[in-house]
């Protein structure tokens, strides 16, 4: 593998991670709010605060994006399923089908 390659492959992990992180973050709030965990819980809240904290820079400007142009959804949050999507398609379709084949890989 190329150091290309190999740089690749660490940005689509790191992009692995940070939705997971998302997804988890989602799930978690769902919890908190139909009150299946406790938000004031030590370990719950714990979690929540770390992985909240770690994708609110990545949700807030999604969030401001969509207040902008969707100002009808402001009760909804879509920046988590903006911010999945976007992983997505940079994984997919960025890196998978553009990149990796610029540089050798099929």
């Amino acid at each position: 593998m190329t150091f290309a390659g190999s740089i690749l492959a660490l940005i689509s992990m790191i992009l692995s991670f940070i939705w997971f992180m998302i997804f988890a973050v989602v799930i978690m709030s769902w919890l908190f709010a139909f009150n299946i965990l406790s938000p004031r819980g030590q370990i719950a809240g714990q979690i929540y605060g770390l992985l909240h904290g770690f994708t609110e820079p990545i949700l807030r400007p999604l969030r401001d994006l969509q207040r902008k142009l969707l100002p009808q959804f402001n009760q909804i949050d879509l920046s988590p399923i903006m911010a999945l999507l976007l992983i997505w398609w940079l994984q997919e379709y960025l890196i998978r089908s553009v990149l990796m084949p610029s540089i050798g890989f099929n």
